[in-house]
C-alpha cells in the first residue's frame, strides 16, 4: 500500500489504493491468472453466518457488503484517512470523514 500511495494523500487517493489492494482489478483476464486472492462478495454462500464475522471475513476474504465495507473503511483509516459508514435504506455507503476534498 505504501508503494501505491507514495507521498500522495487525500481520500480519493487512499480509497483507490486500498480498493486496488483489497479487490484488485476484478474481472480482467490477467488478474484471474494470479496467485493473489483478493477480497470479494461471497456469491456462493451469501447467508453463511461467517460472512457477518469480521475475523472470518478477513481470514476468508469473502463477506457480505456491510462487513466488506467495514474492512475497507478500517483499511483506509489505517492508511491515514478515516472513513465512516453511512446508513441508508437497504444499503451501506462508505464516505471519507473529511469532506473538504
Amino acid at each position: 500500500l505504501e508503494l501505491m500511495l507514495g507521498d500522495r494523500s487525500g481520500a480519493a487517493v487512499v480509497a483507490r489504493a486500498v480498493g486496488a489492494a483489497m479487490f484488485g482489478d476484478q474481472g480482467l483476464p490477467e488478474e484471474n491468472n494470479t496467485k493473489i486472492e483478493f477480497f470479494a462478495g461471497d456469491v456462493d454462500d451469501y447467508y453463511n453466518p461467517a460472512n457477518s464475522l469480521i475475523d472470518e471475513v478477513i481470514r476468508r476474504r469473502r463477506g457480505i457488503p456491510i462487513t466488506m465495507s467495514l474492512v475497507f473503511a478500517r483499511a483506509c483509516a489505517a492508511a491515514g484517512t478515516p472513513f465512516s459508514l453511512l446508513n441508508t435504506p437497504m444499503h451501506v455507503l462508505v464516505a471519507p470523514d473529511d469532506t473538504s476534498e
